[in-house]
Formats: structure tokens, C-alpha cells, sequence
């Protein structure tokens, strides 16, 4: 085989919301492009799986790759650094690679804590490309000239290539190889309908917003075409029985005229639709929530982040607080169900501006709310502040990091109160979700048979207590690791 792609299973990793699991889009597409041209490939979702690092490294070790990549990112590089571990441990002679956001913004960190041979940098698939075809050619060097790639040389120590140009038409990659992903019923997410199913179908992001890492696809905003986009749903309702879509998009709706003529398209498929990862509220209007609602769009989140209008400046989300609350209301009034998504402890913030926060997340009244530490990522402006003038409180290699939803604050500026951010955390919950009105509201939200398996789900994982893992689970990682969502395998599993 010449490729095996790995997702890692973060088993350690605290702070995780276990209610929602998505597939691995990024593989599915790195996956597409090497079997198009011609490689032998697998795709290992070991997070969806709950593989652990010794049981996918009894699988690399039968089937002996030429190369092995790992995705990993904030959470899961643990698990990354483990299995790239014990795989030199048991004399794996192939090559490995990490990629995904946390090596595209660390690179030097990221091979230098590991054994592995290269990092690939940024979009991964024409590099991906490249180097296998160097490892067929039998290159002695088979990252060297590889553009987005930092490697190890034994004469001259890490070589850093050039970077790689973005992908200019996103129409012309594949379509994702979501055969070799598990069966779909593996993933959760807030569910109306099952099976659900996960695209994207734009890339990069123009904001500057200091929180966040951009180090993968980069701040030029590029997209489908609408009759690409439809093409993808179509295979996922066709080929795969797919019910509910969720759309995974960092900015699905700033092309609005785009969105409009999608979600149009979008009806006569008759699906449920979940924009889990969010859109701007600055970014929407009555035409487009009306689309979406016929689309079935039952849930969208809205990135808040700050009730402060001066924090907005200073995070450089430059959000206008009076859209967010028009927005609330307009999709609230076509029942669709809003989440409001804030961040606790943001530089400069304030007991001040971290009450404005809470205030105007109960003023906005979204369905659901979510309070989070700021977590901060590497390769975001925050996280270069930290380096500079602060610290971190924790480690990177750490096997139990913090996820989004841990428990306490994990980094420290100068003039920051880390009692007075958890205590305004802790605040935040109980103002927001004692209110009679909001508990009977979340239950009527929720009644719906997946939506509340979700929310019990969510509210365990957050709490860190044990999820059952069903029968599913049960099946030996060797079988679990050959499952696949492709059509015979559903027969065969069902």
C-alpha cells in the first residue's frame, strides 16, 4: 500500500464536547486526490473508531505502508506524538508525515517533537501528490523541492521549502473520498434526522479575527461553484442515504448572493440542515434565513465571542452587536434554533467587559448558549501575544490537553486575573441557564429523540463524566478499523 492516513484518537484529552463528532473532511479530500491519481490508499478515522495508538500500529505494521500521515491538531497532537512513537518502537522502515492545523502553524515544533520526516504545510493535496510520487521514484530525498513541505535532512538538518500557492479553483479537486471513512452512523453531532452527513464547500477566511488559526487555507476566500456544491449533496442523498447534512463552512454565508442561489437549490432535497460550524450575523438577511428555512435549516450558531464593544475592536471580529441581536430575532421568528457562541478570558477582558458578555447573551436570548475559555491556538495572533508577553499553562505533548470546554483558564497576560475569569465562567452558566424560562425552553428545543441523545451526550462529555459507547464498540479494533461507509460495508454491518 502506498498511503495510510490517520485521524488520531485523542483518549486522553479532557474538555471535549463528546456530542459532536464530525468526519475528517481535510483527509477525505487528501484521500480523493492520491486515489485519482493512481495510489493504493486508506483512511483511518481513529477518533470516530476510538482506536488507540497501539491497536493502529498493529494494523500499519501488517499492512506496511510507504507512507503513513497523520492530521492532528490543538487536542489531538498527543495522540499524534504517541503513535508516531510507538511506530519507530516496533520498526516501522516507512515514512511519516503530520499535517493539519497545529503542524501548519508549528512546524519546526512539530518535527522536532517527533519522529516523524517531514511536515506538510498549509492545503496538503498537491503536496501530497508530490511526495508520493518521489516515494514510487525511490527519491533518496523525497521531500526536497516538495513546495509546503520542512523536513529532515541528514546533511543539513530541517529544510524548509518554499510555501505552497493556494488551490485557485476548488472545483477542480475531487470529490472526498468519504467511502473510506466509518459507516456515517459513527458520527454525532445535533441530530433531526439520521444518517447525517458533513461538506464543505468554500475555503479561507478574510477576517483577522487575533483568536484564530488560519495557517491551513489561509485568508483569501474561495468557494464551489453552486452546481459543485449540489453535485457533493447529491452523491451523499444518493450514494450514501444521507438525511441530515451538516455544513462545516468557517464562512458559508459571506458570498451572500452565492448562499442564497445554494440554499435555493438545497430544497428539493428534503433535508435536514445543521451549520454547526456557524455564520456572521452581520452576514445574513431575511431572504437568505427564509431560504434556509425551506432549505430545513433547523440550527445555526452565531459567533459572538464578546458582549464588549471595545473587546470586538481589539479581537478584531469588529462585530456589530445590534445585527446579532436582528438576526436572533429574525431566525428565532422562523423556528430556527440559534446558538450564541462566547469567549471568557480574551485579552483585555475585564470583569467589566467579561459581565457585558454575560448581559448581552442573556439580552440576545439565543436557544443555547456557550461560554468557553479562550483556548488559545498556535499560529492565531493571540498565541504570539502569549509568547511574548505572558505564558502558557500547559503543554503541547501534554496527553490530557485542554479542550474548548475544560476547566480553566490555560494561558496568563500581564494585568489578567485568572480567578476573576473562572469566576465570571462559572457566572456565566448559572445567569444564563437558571432561568426557568430557558431550562423549559432548552426541553422543548430538545425533544425530538436525536437532539436530546445529543444533549445528554454534550452535557456529559463537558462534565467529563463517562459516555456509554454502545455495541458498536464492542467489535475488536482490527474489525473496526476495516469498516467502511461505502454501501456494501452498511449492508454488511446492519
Amino acid at each position: 500500500m502506498d498511503l495510510i492516513l490517520i485521524n488520531p484518537y485523542p483518549e486522553a484529552a479532557k474538555g471535549i464536547n463528546e456530542g459532536t463528532i464530525e468526519p475528517p473532511l481535510g483527509l477525505t479530500y487528501l484521500a480523493a486526490i492520491a486515489r485519482e491519481r493512481g495510489h493504493s490508499i486508506d483512511l483511518i478515522d481513529a477518533n470516530a473508531l476510538k482506536i488507540k495508538a497501539v491497536d493502529l500500529c498493529d494494523h500499519i505494521m501488517s499492512v506496511n505502508p510507504a507512507l503513513v500521515g497523520i492530521s492532528t491538531n490543538i487536542v489531538t497532537h498527543p495522540a499524534g506524538i504517541e503513535l508516531v512513537a510507538i511506530l519507530r518502537t516496533a520498526g516501522f522502515g516507512g515514512l511519516v508525515i503530520l499535517g493539519g492545523p497545529l503542524p501548519s502553524a508549528l512546524a519546526e515544533y512539530c518535527l522536532n517533537s517527533t519522529e516523524a520526516d517531514a511536515v506538510v504545510m498549509g492545503e496538503g493535496e498537491e503536496t501530497l501528490i508530490e511526495i508520493l510520487a518521489n516515494v514510487n521514484a525511490d527519491s533518496r530525498e523525497p521531500f526536497r523541492n516538495v513546495r509546503g513541505c520542512l523536513w529532515q535532512s541528514r546533511d543539513a538538518g530541517n529544510v524548509r521549502e518554499q510555501p505552497r500557492p493556494l488551490i485557485e479553483d476548488l472545483n477542480s479537486l475531487p470529490t472526498p473520498a468519504w467511502d473510506l471513512l466509518p459507516p456515517f452512523s459513527y458520527y454525532k453531532s445535533r441530530a433531526r434526522r439520521r444518517p447525517i452527513g458533513a461538506f464543505i464547500c468554500s475555503r479561507g477566511c478574510p477576517y483577522q479575527c487575533t483568536y484564530c488559526n488560519k495557517s491551513v487555507f489561509g485568508s483569501r476566500y474561495r468557494f464551489y461553484s453552486v452546481e459543485r456544491a449540489l453535485k457533493e449533496v447529491r452523491m451523499l442523498v444518493d450514494g450514501f442515504k444521507i438525511h441530515q447534512i451538516d455544513i462545516l463552512d468557517d464562512n458559508l454565508t459571506l458570498n451572500l448572493d452565492w448562499a442564497k442561489e445554494f440554499f435555493r437549490g438545497m430544497i428539493p432535497f428534503g433535508l435536514a440542515i445543521n451549520l454547526q460550524n456557524g455564520i456572521r450575523a452581520d452576514l445574513c438577511d431575511e431572504e437568505l434565513l427564509d431560504l434556509m428555512k425551506a432549505a430545513g435549516v433547523f440550527k445555526i450558531s452565531l459567533g459572538v465571542e464578546s458582549g464588549s464593544p471595545e473587546i470586538q475592536l481589539r479581537i478584531k471580529k469588529k462585530l456589530i452587536l445590534e445585527r446579532v441581536l436582528q438576526t436572533t430575532g429574525w431566525a428565532r421568528k422562523r423556528g430556527i434554533v440559534v446558538y450564541g457562541n462566547f469567549i471568557l478570558g480574551l485579552p483585555y477582558d475585564s470583569a467589566e467587559t467579561m459581565l457585558q458578555t454575560i448581559n448581552f447573551a442573556i439580552k440576545m436570548d439565543p436557544d443555547a448558549a456557550t461560554f468557553n475559555y479562550l483556548l488559545p491556538l498556535p499560529g492565531s495572533e493571540v498565541w504570539t501575544e502569549i509568547e511574548r508577553h505572558g505564558k502558557f499553562l500547559f503543554q503541547l505533548d501534554d496527553p490530557a490537553p485542554t479542550g474548548f470546554y475544560g476547566s480553566g483558564i490555560s494561558y496568563w497576560l500581564p494585568g489578567m486575573n485568572i480567578e476573576e475569569v473562572t469566576t465570571y465562567y462559572r457566572l456565566a452558566y448559572r445567569r444564563f441557564y437558571l432561568r426557568p424560562k430557558k431550562i423549559i425552553g432548552l426541553l422543548l428545543r430538545s425533544l425530538h429523540p436525536g437532539e436530546f441523545i445529543w444533549l445528554i451526550q454534550t452535557i456529559l462529555g463537558v462534565l467529563g463524566l463517562p459516555i456509554p459507547t454502545g455495541p458498536r464498540y464492542w467489535l475488536p479494533a482490527s474489525r473496526r478499523i476495516k469498516l467502511k461507509s461505502s454501501p456494501p460495508v452498511d449492508k454488511l454491518i446492519s
